[in-house]
């Protein structure tokens, strides 16, 4: 964006208003935002004791019919893990404008078969009791926050659908926010926020912020968190959406990974360190399961996996001393032993 269109935009989000076609949609008040919250609980309750299907059970209904299965499920985790992924190898790649390129390709790939399947699995939420609860919700705000020539209007001219239009079109996508975010002139504004009898927001009589201005600080703070940090990126780091998610990624992998080692040692206290350490758990505490096959590394999952694969081939009972791994430590230590008699 240039210097006079984020101008624009700036002095927009900070009034709150969206004006378009003669009409001015207000922020609403904290009142209204508790009478709107409460017009989504009854017409909620209403849908439900009419049999209107929940999210949740829409998505159990395109189960039961064949129009989504658990493989969908799988693929949208994959799909998100491929995007966080991509991210990364941006980050890792940023002195490669080539493979930046690249990469950016298959994450552009990757974000799009992501939002087919996200379309696919809620197709029909629009008709659910959240769908059709939060457009009540939606119509009643718009209806106590739109004015024309200072009265509140009376959508002769344009519906409600089409000011709710208006309304949404008002909501900036994130990747706009943060360019917003981090550059003039919201940065000296947010900087100054302290030391300045001018307030961020036109906020009078109550009113709640807006998405955009909530989205907007959230990111103002989080820019100034990056800044602060002790291996803080680069500008062109910053200055790039998805190679900066890369590296946050890999922030949140190293806290993960470091509570996970200061975890593991808790639980094996004075065995912590050691080769080899068992854990017991019932099989059907499938939790506990997991966590205990979560403390071991690569190295460790490897050889969990190879020797429970060697046993289940063995049918059996199995001697410790025939396992792969254990194999291959004694091969490694006679060839050791071999190589010193040589030199001897």
């Amino acid at each position: 964006m240039e210097q006079h269109e984020r101008e624009l935009l700036i002095y927009s989000i900070r009034s709150g208003m969206i004006i378009k076609n003669g009409l001015k949609i207000i922020p609403p008040t904290i009142e209204q935002c508790l009478e709107a919250a409460a017009v989504f609980k009854e017409s909620f309750d209403e849908l439900k004791s009419q049999g209107v299907m929940t999210e949740r059970e829409i998505v159990g209904w395109m189960r039961s019919e064949g129009l989504w299965h658990k493989v969908d499920d799988d693929d949208i985790k994959k799909l998100r893990d491929r995007v966080d992924q991509t991210k990364v190898d941006i980050y890792n790649n940023r002195y490669d404008k080539k493979e930046v390129r690249r990469y950016k390709h298959i994450l552009k790939t990757a974000k799009q078969l992501l939002g087919k399947k996200h379309g696919v699995r809620t197709s029909y939420f629009t008709n659910s009791c959240e769908g059709l609860s939060g457009l009540e919700k939606t119509s009643y705000l718009v209806s106590q926050t739109t004015y024309k020539d200072n009265a509140l209007y009376d959508f002769e001219e344009y519906s409600i659908s089409d000011v709710i239009s208006f309304w949404n079109e008002g909501h900036l996508l994130e990747t706009r926010v943060r360019e917003l975010a981090r550059n003039e002139p919201w940065r000296t504004i947010w900087s100054s926020r302290d030391v300045s009898s001018c307030p961020l927001f036109i906020q009078d009589n109550n009113k709640e912020l807006t998405f955009t201005q909530k989205n907007l600080v959230i990111w103002s703070k989080l820019y100034d968190n990056i800044q602060e940090h002790m291996e803080a990126p680069s500008e062109e780091v910053v200055n790039d959406d998805d190679m900066l998610d890369g590296w946050f990624i890999i922030q949140n992998r190293n806290r993960e990974k470091d509570k996970k080692e200061k975890d593991v040692d808790s639980t094996l206290g004075s065995n912590a360190g050691k080769d080899e350490v068992f854990v017991m758990a019932k099989p059907s505490d499938k939790e506990k399961i997991k966590a205990i096959k979560d403390m071991n590394d690569g190295a460790g999952t490897y050889i969990h996996d190879e020797r429970m694969a060697y046993i289940a081939q063995q049918k059996g009972e199995v001697e410790r001393i025939k396992l792969p791994d254990i194999q291959r430590e004694l091969s490694k230590q006679m060839i050791e032993q071999m190589k010193g008699r040589g030199r001897g």
